[in-house]
């Protein structure tokens, strides 16, 4: 993990999440985020053109399961389409945006929390 990602992750500083009244969100993971979101737009737009029918999975592990949080959450505020699939592996805690909002819609389920090998 290089130092720009222990950078994000330790930006605690939480902030509002636009349409989601209560709803805040770690703002490192925003910020991280927000640099690649029109890229994930214009990628999203494009394949969903080209591949209409195919279904959506969104995944991630450790900082990229808390973007694939935030990704999941801003696909549905911009185009209303839910993941077909949402896996995250050793995410942190994203903000209260998935408790508020997004846990019914993305039927989050932890399965396990910590596993000792």
């Amino acid at each position: 993990m290089g130092f720009e990602n222990w950078k994000t992750n330790f930006s605690l500083i939480r902030r509002d999440f636009s349409g989601c009244s209560g709803c805040s969100l770690h703002s490192g993971f925003y910020g991280a985020y927000n640099g690649m979101a029109k890229s994930v737009a214009n990628a999203f737009t494009s394949l969903r053109q080209k591949y209409p029918n195919k279904k959506l999975w969104i995944t991630g592990h450790s900082l990229g399961g808390a973007l694939a949080t935030v990704c999941a959450s801003e696909i549905y505020e911009q185009f209303k389409v839910k993941p077909d699939t949402f896996i995250t592996f050793g995410s942190p805690r994203v903000g209260k945006i998935i408790k508020l909002k997004f846990s019914k819609l993305l039927k989050i389920t932890t399965i396990f929390k910590n596993i000792s090998i």
